[in-house]
């Protein structure tokens, strides 16, 4: 479990890992999501291995709702629940923004088996 506390602004690059889920405890955080098989997408992988975070806005944006991508705002006392291999980035939108992260070990699969599977709105 991780205590983490960010300024407006601040965040994680793209990156995933095994399930987990994240308690916004204060402040809110803006959130990109892609489900593993879109990670597959060649443009998607150079851009984000280009380390340029505009090209990498413009393929996300130019992905359409059909491509699996889910962008939203998470508020206070929010729980955001993410499967296994879904990569996804964090921006911070409020000064002194708190929250409480938990990523599950490989071998427990009860988190993924309990949280909402993410879908992009048709």
């Amino acid at each position: 479990v991780v205590l983490a506390i960010g300024g407006t602004e601040s965040g994680a690059d793209l990156h995933q890992h095994d399930a987990s889920w994240c308690l916004c405890i204060r402040g809110s955080k803006f959130w990109v999501a892609l489900p593993p098989e879109r990670c597959a997408d060649a443009a998607l992988r150079e851009a984000v291995g280009s380390g340029d975070s505009g090209r990498l806005a413009q393929v996300l944006l130019g992905a359409g709702p059909s491509s699996g991508v889910v962008c939203f705002v998470q508020r206070e006392g929010e729980i955001v629940c993410l499967p296994k291999g879904w990569h996804h980035a964090v921006l911070n939108l409020d000064r002194g923004t708190v929250a409480v992260i938990h990523v599950s070990h490989p071998e427990s699969a009860t988190l993924s088996t309990k949280c909402v599977q993410l879908r992009a709105s048709s």
